[in-house]
């Protein structure tokens, strides 16, 4: 058990010869990959830990946010890890983030010229949030899982159980990036919009929605239809998302106006037929083709 500390860092920088910085994750590509394995171990009351490349296992949590820094760990790769993420007597703490590279030309220290960071790359993460009747009674709520940055699309996160509504995972309004994001059962607490999906801003006629979440929430602000299209890649490129079979579901929120999705409208989306979301909770959902760079409509429900 970890428990009581400022931070902590788990992970492995260079395994071999020493190569640029001693975070840099150097090995000998003639032997296995290293390791770090942690089997169910508990950190407590830490005020953030931090995971580098070559991590592995399960790890329980309590009152504990995990971070995976990619400028910090220089180029984070490698990592597959369970958390069981508890709450009981903190409270608005974001119980993972994956903090991909705000630029692709940060210079590694103690290396030549032009060799830079890079991006997290073959990471997969697995969380559940729970909370102790304490926390619940007391309102007391994790945020929800976040990315941002310059994240490889080898990366994924599946995240389920309960946390502050309006945060499913999300990598904010113009994502630079997207991994593969799935997101499992759980009901949002309460603090935010109840239904706990990503809410991007109003729009005011036709637009782009930009695909950021697994499930995200659209309004008009005024009574019009409006013909939409959907990000065909994150504005970092396609090295950075999306990835293959990708979904989104997309709820129109209050009563004003429709969205219109229409067959053969754009090459970012492909329906069986023109779709609009018309009332309150329509929605329809997208799979990602990710050769074809376009969304396809998998499922739609309107009671108009």
């Amino acid at each position: 058990m970890w428990h009581d500390c400022d931070h902590t860092t788990i992970g492995s920088g260079s395994t071999a010869a020493f190569l640029y910085h001693w975070v840099w994750p150097s090995r000998d590509e003639t032997l296995p990959p290293p390791l770090t394995l942690l089997d169910n171990c508990e950190f407590r009351d830490v005020g953030w830990l931090r995971v580098l490349s070559w991590v592995s296992g399960s790890i329980r949590t309590v009152d504990t946010p995990v971070g995976l820094p990619g400028s910090e760990g220089q180029a984070i790769r490698d990592v597959d890890l369970e958390i069981d993420a508890l709450l009981d007597r903190k409270t608005n703490l974001h119980a993972l983030g994956l903090y991909g590279l705000d630029t692709l030309e940060e210079q590694v220290p103690g290396a030549p010229a032009g060799v830079f960071r890079r991006p997290p790359a073959n990471v997969s993460l697995r969380i559940t949030h729970r909370r102790t009747s304490a926390a619940r009674e007391a309102g007391r709520e994790w945020l929800g899982v976040n990315w941002s940055g310059f994240v490889d699309a080898s990366c994924s996160i599946h995240a389920q159980g309960e946390y502050a509504s309006g945060r499913v995972p999300n990598g904010g309004v113009a994502p630079v990036s997207m991994p593969l994001v799935t997101f499992g059962p759980g009901s949002p607490s309460t603090s935010y919009w109840a239904r706990g999906w990503y809410a991007v801003p109003a729009f005011s006629g036709p637009g782009e929605i930009k695909v950021t979440a697994p499930l995200m929430a659209v309004t008009l602000a005024d009574a019009i239809i409006a013909d939409m299209t959907l990000s065909r890649l994150p504005s970092g490129g396609s090295s950075f998302g999306y990835a293959e079979g990708q979904s989104v579901r997309i709820s129109k929120v209050g009563a004003a106006g429709s969205f219109r999705f229409g067959k053969g409208a754009s090459a970012s989306f492909a329906v069986t037929e023109t779709r609009s979301l018309v009332n309150e909770c329509d929605w329809i959902e997208f799979t990602y083709n990710r050769e074809r760079q376009r969304w396809e409509e998998s499922g739609f429900c309107s009671d108009a």
